[in-house]
């Protein structure tokens, strides 16, 4: 990419000054493409504003209403996640996608986990995004290794479902579909305030910007009687697909998802239409890169009851004999198959290896190349990254190999 005169730098302080996210124009360079007058902003919520260095912070900035410290990577490295935004400027579509995401892995020193659990989605034919590893140069800079991901759009919609009408909500942090009254104001984030407000839906698709279908959803997960619920709910929502969605986070050790944070999920609904349909989103805290994820919990913790949260959506479901018994056939058959560690780690080995040359010259990484060796071949005890905030002793990261024979096992 190619930016003009000062615009990464603008976009940068922008966004901790304000909390908002600024497109710039550049120059799109893809293989032997070239495109001009490109949309690029910053995305992301941790990925976008975890300290990972010893250095002090000069400054802070307000995340949520909260004061927090801005990390001085964040100044110092440039390897930060990236929308590309193909119709931003021209409306013109690249390869049918009009944008994509740039992860720049800040947890993950292997690059794959993102990858690997949406291979998983689409070999166990659930909605996936497509995704690839990349390389990306800004300005003549190399920085390195990213994940791209195709985005859930207009262009994803029109792909999977035959148009882009109808209604898309991505969920923001603590999302759990609780119901707090009529007003669309409790649900729906506002696009003239902050970006990522908490425990709301941020409106993709709603040309008639009437939420009316989505609180009427919410109000039957929540307020419905057992037996309409029962009823009615294969009808309004594509059940036993999320179901199935919660038992591979379940299996794949991603707590940031619906049951335990209400994050990183869209809800869609067809013009026109009154069924709701679940799509996962952003697994790149899969394969146990959190602290309060245990390898070896039990299958059957299904983690609802970890948290004191309510989470109607999954727990009426649970209740539903039909739905329980989909969680648990599901879960079988995906640990024989897709999951088993004969047929998933060679799979994770050959993409390991198709990225290795690109990992070793990755300067601007924000992991170091032995980092990105032992995701796949070492063994306990597991490496540590370095401090972050909230986590003064880093996170313990497991290589890929090895939690699928312990999460197997």
């Amino acid at each position: 990419m190619c930016i003009r005169d000062s615009g990464w730098d603008h976009m940068l302080k922008s966004y901790y000054r304000t909390t908002r996210f600024m497109y710039q124009p550049v120059t799109f360079t893809y293989n032997r493409f070239t495109i001009p007058n490109v949309g690029v902003r910053l995305k992301g919520m941790s990925s976008l504003n975890l300290d990972i260095s010893e250095h002090k912070p000069p400054t802070t900035f307000k995340l949520g209403g909260i004061n927090l410290p801005v990390p001085y990577f964040l100044w110092s490295q440039m390897k930060k996640p990236l929308k590309i935004h193909f119709t931003k400027y021209s409306g013109r579509e690249f390869l049918g996608h009009r944008s994509v995401g740039l992860s720049n892995n800040l947890l993950d020193p292997s690059y794959l986990r993102e990858r690997i659990c949406f291979m998983l989605l689409k070999e166990s034919g659930l909605l996936y995004c497509q995704t690839s590893s990349v390389n990306l140069t800004v300005d003549g800079r190399h920085l390195g290794v990213f994940t791209m991901v195709e985005n859930v759009d207009k262009s994803y919609i029109r792909k999977h479902f035959g148009s882009a009408k109808g209604d898309l909500y991505k969920a923001n942090y603590k999302t759990f579909l609780e119901w707090k009254g009529d007003d669309s104001k409790l649900y729906i984030e506002d696009k003239e305030g902050r970006s990522h407000q908490r425990g709301m839906l941020d409106p993709k698709l709603n040309e008639s910007g009437d939420h009316g279908a989505v609180i009427q959803f919410i109000n039957f997960i929540n307020n419905a009687s057992d037996e309409e619920f029962r009823e009615q709910i294969g009808e309004r929502f594509g059940a036993e697909d999320f179901i199935k969605s919660v038992a591979l986070n379940n299996v794949t050790g991603n707590i940031d998802d619906y049951v335990c944070w209400g994050n990183n999920y869209f809800l869609y609904k067809k013009a026109k239409k009154d069924r709701w349909i679940w799509i996962p989103w952003d697994f790149s805290t899969s394969f146990c890169i959190e602290t309060n994820f245990n390898i070896r919990d039990p299958l059957d913790n299904h983690r609802a009851k970890m948290w004191p949260n309510r989470r109607p959506l999954f727990q009426r479901l649970f209740a539903i004999p039909e739905y329980k018994d989909a969680y648990y056939r599901f879960m079988r058959e995906f640990i024989a198959e897709s999951f088993h560690p004969g047929i998933l780690i060679p799979k994770i080995e050959q993409m390991w290896n198709d990225i290795r040359d690109s990992a070793r010259n990755d300067v601007s990484s924000l992991q170091e190349y032995p980092e990105f060796l032992e995701s796949v071949k070492s063994e306990p005890p597991f490496k540590k990254l370095r401090k972050m905030i909230g986590v003064p002793d880093g996170l313990i990261i497991q290589s890929l190999p090895y939690f699928v024979r312990e999460r197997y096992r």
